[in-house]
């Protein structure tokens, strides 16, 4: 029995091991266009070209979703190695300090006919914070990861980010809005349902809507 007890203890070992050291994970993943699939808006293609990701470490990512297709394809492509897959060419802009160093947990992309134009997307996080993000803006910067000062986005939001809200105290759970965009709604693990006026946010936007 002692020996039995002592294999047991050492097969338990390496897998408590393996999850302490384990790294960010992705939370969510989201389409672009996915917002518009069903109110059948034209956005001049499918959809789908662009793959925006958030994960527990308070990234958000936008890849290539053909490029990052092919890549998975080769199956020797990337090792274990966390430096290779965020040097990965189908990562087309990336925030890695989006929510002030918390985990993000859901994201959503508001339509199309938004008041607030194409290409906006809601996170929120581990605290209840919603931000919204005009990608345009985002796209303009490579890789936030590249700033060696990890106190850079406590003291104002990163570049792209155009609106936020903390009336939430626990985790964001998920989103949804009408279908013209004019409100988005967040459902969050502290019982609430809190709806924002997206009309607000478009009288504050200093970027254009084409």
């Amino acid at each position: 029995k002692q020996q039995a007890a002592a294999s047991s203890s050492n097969t338990s070992t390496p897998s408590a091991s393996k999850k302490a050291t384990q790294g960010p994970s992705c939370r969510d993943v989201l389409f672009s266009g996915a917002a518009n699939q069903t109110t059948g808006e034209n956005r001049g293609g499918g959809g789908g070209e662009f793959l925006y990701t958030v994960c527990n470490g308070g990234s958000l990512r936008c890849l290539d979703s053909e490029l990052a297709c092919s890549i998975l394809d080769q199956s020797a492509a990337y090792d274990d190695d966390d430096n290779d897959v965020a040097s990965s060419p189908a990562i087309l802009w990336s925030i890695e300090n989006a929510h002030r160093n918390v985990g993000i947990n859901k994201l959503y992309e508001l339509p199309y006919n938004s008041p607030c134009g194409p290409n906006i997307l809601a996170t929120g996080d581990d605290v209840g914070t919603v931000r919204l993000w005009d990608t345009r803006m985002c796209a303009s910067q490579k890789d936030s990861s590249s700033k060696s000062n990890p106190f850079d986005n406590l003291m104002k939001p990163p570049q792209g980010c155009v609106q936020q809200w903390k009336v939430n105290h626990d985790y964001i759970t998920d989103f949804t809005s009408n279908d013209n965009g004019t409100s988005l709604l967040a459902t969050c693990a502290d019982g609430k349902l809190s709806v924002f006026d997206i009309r607000y946010v478009n009288k504050n936007l200093s970027i254009n809507k084409g």
